[in-house]
């Protein structure tokens, strides 16, 4: 097998497990050839909308072969994108360009869209497909492109908001680009605000902002911003959201005539009031033939942590030596406090070489003299504690001279120069053998440069763990006349602590009616915290079906890879899914060449589905008319939202058959520009009668305008 073909699926099958961290893969291949190459992405869109406590996004990417030598210019090629979306993502969407027209994805079984696709790559057809592979990773495949052309492709999905720092933010995902062998320029951003007062920016990044912009076809007014490369080449720019009253919770909400969906985020500390405020020592070990680091980068790391990570109700102190220390007193962390601590503390005067048995012995007579409950975060670049004859003694003396309750976090630097050895059948580099002792005698936590990051991340995260979390953390969300169940969480899992930077949620059903009240409980440090409130109706947003989609495919996400599943169940979720259009292990999606023809068995009786073109209307994150499912049998969703400055009552909405007859007609009353609205068609004309399976128009006329969907019966 050729070696590059080996490598690339080698690759893809880790990306499949080693889903810890979002990335991706691009690679072209010719599909009856061993020629193949990296692809490039030539242009990069995308377009994001909050909808509550939820972030839609509309990817919009441009392949291309270029620089691939092993293609001839007659080659058709096909596209391989294989990439991961953030945990408690669901796609729902795919557009295929097909020269200036565009075809819409069909949801289908899994196996009726792999089947087919793989019958068009074999008769030189346009398809596009897009699969679950395995949890939260997905494969895109694109044939045919001219080994000298381009193929334009859509997906979109939906993901939680995040609360970090004190912000509600929205990741750009720049890795899904950082994919392209010719690396992109920058990526275009176009985020379509709720409202006028709704302004998005940039997280800690001056540099760039959003401007206002207008959709050249739908007229909707946006933000935009060009990210370069320079910022996305390396890491994910976030975008901070405004939410309602800058709350610490984010409640959404689908109703339906009997009950609905709902959605809760927040941040479970700032809403319990837990007062997270440490006192810690931070302990600097340096030698600089252990570490690549400068004792000045180590003082701009620690100072930068401080800043970042600290307010004025943590204090510290630092410790450099044996018997140096910034001061015999705690220094708040604010800026003066930073700046009084760092006064004396300079490069020069931090020794080079390790002694982290003086260090402690330094914070240990602190701790006795002011106070105890607090914690040691130590920096180090040290090997000299990596055997169990030098950290043995070492270990002991902890245990007798620490004060109760001192948990040590350890941010480990040595990258260059250090031993390596097994110890009881286990493998340990540099000083790992004692921190790996110390953080569980102590309840700390460890960290390594060694294994990727930087040191201003690993500092973040430790003092992150410092700080400690919540136990036993349990969400309730009740209905004033009702009640809710098949809940599941965001970021709660049993037996595990919910730091404080991290975000959690809840979504569930519900049915009744009446006001929404929260009931928060958990412990932090042993102390129990609890709290209940009424929400005020203010602060839930409605939303329209998304939500209930997203809750299939949080629900869906718990079981669909246990393979014990039974054939009612796959039937269930595969049912599910095609109805909300969702992307899982048993659907995909498959967009046509506009005007061909899919034939699916059913029932052993053979159906013809015709893929249609959108009339060349680039479709945008706000769509006046769509329908799901489509394909459908026996009902179908018809969702319009008017465009700006249509009036309802100057709005009609009609479906004709293909003969041009009006079918059925809808009542506009109610439409408006700023929400989606839905009507249901049970497939029954204005008498009550049911109409026959085929191909029908569904048709929103406003002046100027008309907006059509096509809608295909399955019977």
């Amino acid at each position: 097998m050729n070696t590059r073909i080996l490598l690339f699926i080698l690759l893809a099958g880790l990306s499949t497990h080693l889903c810890a961290q979002p990335n991706a893969y691009l690679y072209v291949q010719h599909p009856q050839l061993f020629r193949s190459g990296s692809g490039t992405i030539e242009d990069a869109v995308v377009a994001m909308t909050p909808n509550g406590s939820f972030m839609k996004y509309d990817v919009t990417m441009t392949f291309s072969a270029r620089n691939v030598t092993t293609f001839s210019p007659n080659d058709s090629v096909e596209v391989q994108y294989s990439y991961s979306l953030p945990p408690e993502s669901v796609v729902n969407d795919l557009w295929l360009w097909v020269g200036n027209e565009l075809s819409r994805g069909l949801i289908l079984e899994r196996a009726t869209a792999s089947a087919t696709y793989e019958g068009i790559v074999k008769r030189r057809r346009d398809p596009a497909f897009l699969q679950k592979t395995y949890e939260d990773n997905y494969k895109l495949q694109i044939y045919p492109m001219a080994a000298t052309g381009t193929r334009t492709v859509k997906f979109s999905y939906v993901t939680p908001l995040k609360r970090a720092d004190g912000q509600w933010r929205a990741d750009i995902p720049g890795y899904l680009f950082r994919s392209s062998f010719v690396p992109l320029q920058s990526v275009r951003v176009i985020y379509y605000a709720p409202s006028v007062s709704h302004i998005p920016s940039i997280i800690n990044d001056t540099r760039i902002g959003f401007t206002p912009w207008t959709d050249s076809l739908t007229r909707v007014a946006a933000w935009k911003c060009d990210i370069p490369s320079s910022v996305f080449a390396l890491s994910d720019p976030g975008i901070a959201v405004p939410v309602n009253d800058a709350a610490d919770y984010v409640v959404t909400k689908f109703s339906a005539p009997t009950g609905g969906t709902y959605q809760v985020m927040l941040d479970p500390f700032a809403v319990l009031g837990v007062n997270t405020s440490r006192r810690f020592l931070i302990a600097i070990d340096y030698d600089s033939i252990k570490t690549t680091l400068t004792r000045s980068a180590y003082i701009e790391a620690v100072k930068s942590m401080l800043k970042s990570r600290c307010t004025g109700k943590d204090s510290f102190n630092v410790i450099f030596d044996s018997w140096q220390r910034s001061g015999e007193k705690w220094f708040a962390a604010d800026s003066a406090g930073i700046a009084s601590a760092f006064s004396k503390l300079g490069a020069e005067t931090i020794p080079n070489g390790s002694n982290i048995p003086g260090l402690f012995m330094n914070a240990v007579e602190f701790l006795n003299s002011h106070g105890a409950n607090a914690s040691i975060l130590l920096l180090a670049a040290s090997d000299k504690l990596g055997t169990p004859q030098a950290a043995d003694p070492v270990i002991t003396w902890l245990r007798l001279k620490l004060p109760a309750g001192t948990d040590v976090h350890i941010v480990d630097v040595n990258n260059r120069n250090y031993m390596s050895m097994f110890i009881n059948g286990r493998h340990y580099f540099a000083n790992q053998y004692f921190y790996n002792i110390v953080k569980s005698m102590t309840g700390g936590s460890s960290r390594s440069l060694m294994y990727g990051t930087d040191p201003g991340t690993l500092l973040n995260d430790a003092m992150t763990a410092l700080r400690g979390g919540l136990t036993s953390l349990d969400i309730q969300m009740n209905v004033e006349d009702g009640f809710t169940y098949s809940k599941y969480s965001y970021g709660i899992k049993q037996y595990q602590t919910v730091l404080t930077s991290q975000q959690v949620g809840q979504i569930g059903k519900y049915v009744g009616s009446g006001a929404m009240s929260m009931e928060v409980g958990g412990f932090y440090r042993g102390q129990p915290y609890q709290k209940k409130f009424a929400i005020p109706a203010a602060s839930i947003t409605p939303t329209d079906s998304t939500l209930r989609a997203v809750w299939v495919g949080r629900s869906i996400a718990d079981i669909e890879w246990l393979y014990t599943n039974t054939p009612d169940a796959i039937k269930m979720m595969t049912d599910d899914c095609l109805r909300e259009r969702i992307v899982c292990r048993y659907t995909a999606l498959l967009a046509l060449e506009p005007g061909d023809t899919l034939v699916i068995a059913k029932n052993e009786t053979p159906i013809f589905v015709t893929n249609a073109s959108t009339d060349g209307q680039i479709p945008g994150s706000y769509q006046v008319a769509s329908a799901y499912p489509n394909p459908f049998n026996p009902s179908t969703t018809l969702r319009v939202r008017l465009p700006k400055g249509v009036r309802a009552q100057d709005a009609t909405l009609r479906i004709y058959n293909m003969l041009g007859q009006v079918v059925k007609t809808f009542d506009a009353a109610g439409l408006t520009s700023d929400a989606n609205r839905e009507f249901r068609w049970d497939a029954v004309d204005d008498s009550g009668r049911r109409v026959s399976s085929g191909m029908y128009l569904f048709v929103v006329i406003t002046p100027g305008a008309r907006h059509t969907v096509k809608l295909m019966l399955l019977k």
